[in-house]
């Protein structure tokens, strides 16, 4: 098994609507030829925002299983909450606020983003892996 790594909400939006780059992420994870996290702020917004059918939710249920979540503390919110980014086209909010604490995870776990944003990621000094 690999390093770990954690999603962006792009990998598994990207998956769900059938990209394969995002599919090959995903069935590496299943197959557990990499150990693969995601921030549970990162499942919040899945559940909010991009389950539009039955379908998709128990797809999405399903992967979960396979994903290791990782918690968001009082420390990483604040962490997050507390940076501050120009707007970026195509990008909302609530997107920035998820990148915001990715960048806080992975820099206090050491670990890549796995995205499409890789200069986004790599502005903030984090390690990328593009998919």
């Amino acid at each position: 098994m690999t390093d770990s790594s954690l999603l962006d909400i792009a990998v598994l939006t990207d998956y769900l609507n059938g990209d394969q780059g995002a599919r090959a992420v995903v069935d590496e994870a299943i197959a557990d030829e990499q150990s693969v996290r995601v921030s549970a702020t990162t499942i919040l917004y899945l559940w909010r925002d991009r389950i539009v059918d039955r379908r998709t939710e128990i797809r999405l249920v399903a992967l979960i299983r396979f994903l290791g979540q990782i918690p968001v503390t009082g420390e990483i919110a604040r962490e997050a909450g507390s940076m501050r980014f120009d707007p970026v086209d195509g990008v909302s909010d609530d997107d920035l606020t998820m990148r915001a604490v990715n960048v806080v995870i992975a820099r206090e776990r050491g670990i890549p983003v796995r995205t499409k944003a890789v200069e986004w990621y790599e502005a903030q000094g984090c390690e990328v892996i593009s998919y």
